[in-house]
């Protein structure tokens, strides 16, 4: 159970991380970090698009953020979420990654994302396993075997 709290608490560290950092882009910026490394050009216009739009991802990730910090508190209680979340990382973040290299953003920073969205995927799983193989009964959901 201690390697999914350690999830929780590293993979919510990480989302923090990242929501600060777009947050500081998105309101004490002009947002051009936004798109860095764009292969369209980038004027003013641009820029307030794509920050209005990438807007709700960044506010996803801060309450995603907060909730796997606070369900670090009770890992075995939270199980799915951790499945879910690495769902989410392989679906969501590794398809956005495959994606951005397909239109032709520059590779760099994106295969290093990618790397480390397949790690969250991947111990998110393993770790759900070993920790619902330590669970109590009454954390388990119901069967209708």
């Amino acid at each position: 159970m201690k390697k999914l709290t350690w999830w929780f608490r590293m993979v919510g560290a990480f989302y923090l991380l990242l929501s600060i950092s777009n947050l500081y882009a998105m309101f004490l910026t002009d947002g051009a970090s936004i798109l860095a490394g764009s292969p369209f050009p980038v004027e003013a216009l641009t820029v307030q698009v794509a920050t209005d739009y990438w807007s709700v991802s960044v506010f996803i990730l801060l309450g995603s953020a907060l909730f796997l910090l606070w369900a670090s508190r009770d890992a075995g209680a939270y199980i799915n979420v951790a499945r879910y979340v690495a769902w989410l990382e392989l679906m969501g973040f590794g398809a956005y990654v495959l994606y951005s290299l397909l239109r032709g953003y520059e590779p760099a920073g994106y295969v290093a994302f990618g790397i480390v969205h397949l790690l969250i995927f991947a111990t998110g799983f393993l770790f759900a396993r070993e920790a619902s193989a330590e669970t109590e009964p009454s954390y388990r959901p119901a069967t209708t075997d």
